[in-house]
């Protein structure tokens, strides 16, 4: 979290090449995970998602510098990429969809949504430490919450110390929290 806060604070063109680096971690590490349960992720495709994605927004934001650009881009990156995961389907023998499949989903779930951090960034500073203000106060607030009011444990298997009191509290701080950024 603390590098990703260092560059938030640089911003600009360090953001964009820290949160792809970040990002291709974080994607290897979630197709890891399904290659444990003997499912192949096509990890080469999800780079080159990647690497697109982001030339698209460094194109976007510092050589057009209009962020609205890639209204017009990312529909051709969304279209490679379904393409892609297609072409992977087509080319295993089996025709096995788990991977490509999960492949697709963590393309999308981590490398577009993790690119929302710098097209955030572009479009106004300072909206983009709302969902790091926003999570410190549902957590203090379902800590606190959990500690002084906490009786129901919610999973007590999953998670011994975890409370419905404390879930409620880390909602009402994230609300208030919100609140006061917006």
């Amino acid at each position: 979290m603390l590098p990703l806060l260092i560059l938030l604070v640089i911003g600009k063109i360090p953001l964009l090449i820290g949160c792809l680096v970040l990002c291709v971690m974080a994607l290897k590490e979630f197709y890891d995970g399904f290659t444990k349960l003997e499912i192949k992720c096509a990890l080469p495709v999800g780079i080159a998602s990647a690497l697109a994605l982001y030339a698209m927004l460094f194109v976007a934001i510092y050589k057009v510098k209009d962020i609205y650009f890639l209204e017009t881009l990312l529909p051709i990156w969304f279209s490679l990429v379904i393409a892609a995961c297609m072409m992977l389907i087509l080319a295993d023998r089996k025709h096995n969809i788990l991977g490509p499949t999960y492949t697709f989903f963590g393309i999308i779930y981590i490398i577009f949504l993790g690119s929302t951090i710098v097209m955030t960034e572009a479009l106004n500073h300072a909206w983009v430490w709302m969902p790091f203000v926003v999570a410190y106060m549902s957590d203090t607030g379902a800590y606190l919450a959990g500690s002084y009011f906490g009786k129901h444990q919610m999973a007590p298997v999953l998670s011994p110390k975890k409370t419905t009191e404390g879930s409620i509290g880390g909602l009402i701080f994230g609300v208030i929290g919100a609140l006061i950024f917006a």
